[in-house]
């Protein structure tokens, strides 16, 4: 859909898509289910909600990025 939708209203309008995976924890999370959580990544870490704003922030500053998702997922899938 990002892509259709870039492809339809461009140049007008910037289309781009946040994929996060997991980015804070729960204050009741236990540290067994965190650390399960964090292995799951190549970064081993909860960025926290700034890596995703930090993101936002390019992508609405940005002229040119159009027609992408952005997999915030901390190497996730290179596991």
């Amino acid at each position: 859909m990002t892509r259709s939708f870039a492809r339809k209203l461009a140049p007008e309008v910037k289309v781009n898509a946040i994929a996060p995976a997991m980015i804070l924890f729960n204050e009741g999370d236990d540290a067994e289910y965190r650390q399960q959580a964090l292995n799951k990544s190549l970064m081993k870490i909860a960025p926290g909600e700034k890596e995703v704003i930090d993101l936002v922030d390019y992508l609405l500053t940005s002229c040119y990025v159009t027609g992408r998702t952005f997999a915030v997922d901390g190497g996730r899938p290179l596991r």
